[in-house]
């Protein structure tokens, strides 16, 4: 589904399960499956968001990765608790700041204003207005 107002660009990829809101920016190069994009959101160019949810106004740098798979395939793990799923993404905040080229592991959650500076690789809980260098 994708709302009145979305900018889907160049390449982009929308693989299934795709929820995009009014004001979004499906960037150029990039991939989506099973994903929510709330209001306002940008992912300009070459990012992967995979099983994710991403809060109103939530950015992503070029190059920055959901990551909805762990390397050795096992369950995901949420905040300790076994989700009895090998596919989750991340849960990205109001106002999150995901900068260029970072990762984020699968199952992280971002809160509100939450910033994961460029290269850096976050996981688990990242608090409110929190800095992952």
């Amino acid at each position: 589904y994708i709302e009145a107002g979305v900018q889907v660009r160049a390449h982009a990829f929308l693989r299934g399960g795709v929820i995009a809101l009014k004001g979004a920016v499906l960037g150029h190069a990039c991939e989506y499956k099973n994903c929510l994009l709330m209001e306002k959101v940008e992912t300009a160019h070459f990012n992967f968001v995979g099983d994710s949810i991403l809060g109103i106004g939530a950015h992503l740098g070029a190059g920055a990765v959901c990551a909805n798979l762990r390397q050795d395939k096992k369950n995901i793990r949420v905040l300790g608790y076994d989700t009895g799923l090998n596919k989750i993404g991340a849960f990205v905040g109001e106002a999150a700041e995901v900068g260029c080229n970072a990762v984020l592991n699968p199952g992280t959650i971002l809160m509100p204003r939450a910033i994961v500076m460029p290269l850096a690789c976050a996981k688990g809980l990242v608090g409110t207005g929190e800095v992952v260098k």
